[in-house]
């Protein structure tokens, strides 16, 4: 593909949009197909400093002091004592927590959908924090704990498609309060593939949580999320 300047300075814009951060250098590369070589043929010597500062932008800086993990904690804490359970990506997102999301990854290595576990073993033994820890749901099993981290690594490449109203549905999965809601963005994912539905939901009897009909080629699926 022959990219322009707009082009790259787009998809650079997307993607620090799906992260909620800066990307690294090396992130843009892996995750948007966009190669050092496409760069420097844009805007010539140290091309990814210019393409940030043409997006508005500042260069990383190396150097710069990181936020401790026990900092990272607290917050994590607070925010699940205010909202009486785990907050998901979004919720730390749309809190304006500090880090980022992809930066505690980064930098930390723990994966979002690891840190109610890796707060646990920061709190376990603080009384302070008691009523958050009774918040916080036990571990999942490690085959499901296994899984969780290969959907959490996702690559962009993919992941920029799939429509915003379904693109949290992981986390969903794994919340049994969010049951309900769960069964309705499953059962919209078939809709949005151009199946009709019909939903049931909780509270029907022993029915599935919907059926979905593929009428032209004459067949159903009976759903149960």
């Amino acid at each position: 593909m022959n990219y322009t300047k707009e082009d790259v300075i787009r998809e650079y814009k997307k993607f620090k949009e799906h992260l909620g951060t800066q990307p690294s250098s090396r992130e843009f590369y892996c995750e948007t197909g966009i190669n050092r070589h496409v760069l420097e043929n844009l805007f010539g010597s140290g091309p990814y400093s210019k393409l940030v500062k043409e997006c508005g932008d500042s260069p990383v800086q190396f150097g710069t002091p990181k936020t401790e993990l026990e900092d990272i904690f607290i917050q994590y804490g607070n925010f699940t004592r205010e909202l009486g359970k785990p907050p998901f990506s979004a919720d730390w997102k749309n809190k304006k927590g500090k880090p980022n999301i992809s930066p505690i990854h980064r930098t930390h290595g723990i994966l979002w959908s690891d840190m109610p576990y890796r707060f646990l073993e920061f709190a376990k033994d603080k009384p302070e924090w008691k009523d958050v820890v009774n918040l916080i749901p036990q571990q999942p099993s490690k085959s499901k704990s296994v899984e969780n981290k290969k959907i959490e690594n996702l690559s962009y490449e993919f992941y920029k498609f799939i429509p915003p109203v379904v693109q949290d549905l992981k986390n969903l999965s794994i919340d049994e309060q969010n049951a309900t809601e769960f069964e309705k963005r499953t059962l919209l994912l078939f809709q949005l593939l151009g199946f009709e539905i019909d939903y049931y939901g909780q509270g029907t009897g022993r029915n599935p949580d919907g059926i979905v009909k593929a009428t032209k080629e004459r067949y159903v699926v009976l759903i149960d999320a």
